[in-house]
């Protein structure tokens, strides 16, 4: 569907990058998100990102769809709703605190504007976990892995190993190819405690790959660590990922996440996007 001169927004959270339109503007289908993820064909981005403004009554200031590069459409994504805000308060204007509406329910946000030399920074209410440590141990390469199950309005395995980028990619990989723990795909954190309150993790996401950053992740690798007792509970986690820090932290029952969103650009698609397979 020819995309007449669509305008897209370009952000990214701790790396974890989207193209930001508005809903109705444009075309959806797998095809059509894929290439417009496409790094070498496209915009470039982890997933793209629909939003349309919630009316009066509506109990929300936003509704937010995410889709991810190989066109699946996950419930949440924390990075993805960080950028969101930002863009409401600073391009439409809106209010901080806003409610921004996912498919895993409403997420109350707090901007703080940048200045010159510090980020805009987001504060998001991610909702209450699910917790459970999984039933049985995962074998891989000859070993077995325990881990634990979060959910997070998308599913999560965390586990405390720490991997390097191939043995990430390879485990990730064979999680979500219809493993029978994971008929739907899931996401995989691979956690190090690196201090007081203080984790390192790398993440395997579902429909994307390894990532630069994950919202949902960090807080999923945060309600582990403090299962296990490796992080004290009531006090805030600080989460380190290849593409930045995260900060969790429990108000209550809710968990939130607070990190930085950067505006990197804005653009048109051509009126004739996207191109005819025989054009890539």
């Amino acid at each position: 569907m020819a995309a007449s001169q669509t305008t897209f927004y370009k952000y990214h959270g701790t790396r974890n990058d989207f193209v930001v339109i508005e809903a109705g503007a444009y075309g959806v289908d797998a095809a059509s998100v894929s290439q417009l993820c496409a790094r070498h064909q496209g915009v470039g981005a982890d997933g793209i990102l629909f939003y349309t403004l919630g009316g009066p009554n509506a109990g929300f200031d936003a509704r937010m769809v995410i889709y991810n590069q190989d066109g699946s459409r996950p419930q949440m994504c924390g990075n993805g709703v960080r950028c969101l805000a930002r863009h409401l308060v600073e391009v439409l204007a809106m209010a901080s605190p806003l409610v921004i509406m996912s498919d895993a329910g409403a997420r109350r946000c707090e901007v703080s504007p940048g200045q010159v030399s510090q980020p805009w920074e987001v504060a998001v209410e991610m909702g209450k976990p699910r917790y459970s440590l999984g039933a049985e141990a995962l074998a891989f390469e000859g070993r077995s892995f325990r881990w634990h199950e979060v959910n997070m309005g998308n599913p999560h395995a965390v586990i405390f190993e720490g991997a390097d980028e191939a043995f990430a990619d390879r485990l990730g990989a064979l999680a979500n190819a219809g493993h029978p723990f994971f008929e739907e795909g899931v996401n995989v954190e691979f956690v190090e405690l690196v201090g007081d309150n203080h984790l390192r993790v790398l993440v395997y996401e579902r429909g994307v790959g390894r990532t630069q950053a994950c919202g949902t992740g960090a807080c999923a690798a945060a309600v582990a660590a403090w299962k296990e007792g490796l992080c004290e509970l009531g006090q805030p986690v600080r989460v380190d990922l290849p593409g930045g820090s995260l900060v969790i932290e429990q108000r209550g029952v809710e968990l939130w996440m607070s990190g930085p969103a950067v505006a990197v650009f804005s653009g048109k698609l051509a009126a004739d996007w996207p191109p005819a397979a025989s054009e890539l």
